[in-house]
């Protein structure tokens, strides 16, 4: 059902990156490249997106700008995994998880098939407007509570059944929610697309 699965911390200094770098080489993973300079260090990220470290399919990557560290992969029992490791190696080197994050937040995305959203008709004028793309809110967006889904059907199967659809799905919350969404996230979402469909 998926295809991205992201959990990311957002925080308020960053922590100390060349360190977990080093320590989740000695855990297995391929990690970026660190190389001490005059101010610092500088890293030689792996990919584009600042990936830090790579362990199967899943990726570590952190944005010293935006402040953030996620670990992305598509499927959702290793990214819960890597987040703990990610988490006991920062616990390790000092780094306070608890007072350092300002939000976490978890983006699920994927294509689904096997049900049948209702299209909305819309007249403008004398034409007829289909409406495809189903968004749901919860919350405001600058916040570090927020919840949004978005259903859209792909071009190609718009017009017939079944139709392949596109989910995605951003939340904010405590990192417990969010953990427990990720543990049971197909049931979730499998229940909002079956309440969507019977609308």
């Amino acid at each position: 059902m998926f295809e991205r699965v992201v959990f990311s911390s957002v925080w308020m200094f960053n922590p100390d990156i060349v360190g977990l770098v080093r320590e989740l080489g000695g855990l297995g993973y391929v990690t970026a490249r660190v190389r001490p300079v005059f101010d610092g260090y500088d890293i030689g990220f792996l990919e584009v997106g600042n990936v830090i470290a790579i362990k199967g399919m899943v990726r570590v990557s952190y944005d010293f700008g935006r402040k953030m560290l996620g670990v992305e992969g598509g499927k959702v029992g290793e990214v819960v995994l890597c987040v703990g490791e990610v988490e006991k190696v920062l616990d390790k080197l000092g780094v306070n998880v608890e007072d350092g994050v300002l939000f976490y937040e978890a983006q699920v995305g994927g294509r689904v098939s096997g049900i049948d959203l209702p299209k909305k008709e819309v007249k403008l004028g004398d034409r007829v407007l289909m409406g495809l793309v189903t968004d749901y809110v919860s919350g405001n967006p600058g916040t570090t509570r927020f919840l949004h889904v978005r259903v859209y059907p792909l071009w190609g199967t718009w017009k017939e059944k079944p139709r392949v659809y596109e989910l995605t799905v951003v939340y904010r919350d405590d990192k417990k929610v969010l953990m427990e969404f990720l543990e049971n996230v197909e049931d979730v979402l499998n229940g909002f697309l079956q309440s969507l469909s019977s609308l």
